[in-house]
């Protein structure tokens, strides 16, 4: 799955997907190009694990399980502001992922430690919607869009609410 698959199983309501909090929802994990694509000089493919927000919840989960606070189960958190300037900066780079994912909250958790290593699990849930998608129209601070979110299968079926869990593993090591 690349960001194109995604893009259009949210906007043509593609795809039969579980239901999580009456809504559907697409599990993304390790091996998908969304995350383990070269996010750095690619823009169509701007891998999950290389956004700023990711990369620097990675640098502090480290620096926290170098200096000892960290240990098995610690979960640290990082969110991600989807604004105006961050739109604005996103065209001019063309960073697929900050586009469609907008404002997120990513997190870490220590799996297991051992030595100058540990396997870290790695989290983001994001609801993709018209709202969100609209959002930064209004003006910097705005929080309401100008087209409301809607169920699929309603309507036009276009773009129906799509919740989606981006998660893998990495080892950390120091």
């Amino acid at each position: 799955m690349v960001w194109k698959d995604l893009f259009q199983a949210w906007l043509f309501e593609l795809g039969t997907f579980p239901m999580v909090n009456a809504q559907p929802h697409i599990q993304i994990s390790d091996d998908a190009n969304i995350i383990t694509g070269n996010g750095i000089n690619n823009p169509s493919v701007n891998a999950f694990n290389n956004l700023s927000s990711v990369i620097a919840l990675r640098n502090n989960t480290k620096s926290d399980l170098v200096s000892g606070f960290s240990n098995v189960g610690t979960v640290k958190s990082e969110p991600y502001s989807y604004d105006v300037n961050e739109f604005y900066g996103t065209i001019a780079e063309q960073n697929v992922a900050k586009i469609f994912l907008g404002s997120f909250i990513s997190i870490t958790t220590v799996i297991s430690k051992t030595g100058n290593s540990a396997n870290v699990m790695f989290r983001s849930d994001n609801v993709t919607g018209w709202e969100s998608g609209t959002r930064f129209i209004k003006a910097q601070g705005g929080n309401v869009g100008i087209i409301p979110n809607k169920a699929r299968g309603t309507g036009l079926n276009l773009g129906g609410n799509v919740a989606e869990t981006f998660q893998w593993a990495e080892i950390l090591s120091w």
